[in-house]
């Protein structure tokens, strides 16, 4: 799925899009977002990260991706479930940097 590193700094709060067409089979598509998470390590971060529950419209999947420490990076997870019963994994690298001052 597209993207695969996004770049933010700690003040945005950005909706996120995660695009599972390349990733359904022919016919197939996105029944229900199991889960939008983010992590940072082992350590779950997605009450304070994720603003509000995760939508999807089409074949696209959307979270508010709010906070996060300046310096820090995190990965961010999509689970989905399709028409079809087929689940989708996928990760997603999230740097947060502050730039200027």
């Amino acid at each position: 799925m597209e993207p695969s590193i996004w770049t933010k700094q700690t003040y945005e709060e950005r909706l996120l899009e995660f695009d599972a067409t390349d990733a359904l089979a022919t016919g197939d598509s996105l029944l229900s977002v199991v889960g939008i998470t983010v992590w940072e390590g082992t350590t779950d971060k997605s009450a304070t990260m994720v603003d509000g529950a995760p939508s999807m419209l089409g074949n696209k999947a959307y979270a508010k991706i709010i906070g996060g420490e300046d310096g820090h990076s995190y990965w961010v997870r999509v689970r989905l479930l399709t028409a079809n019963g087929d689940k989708i994994e996928d990760d997603l690298r999230l740097l947060v940097r502050n730039v200027g001052g």
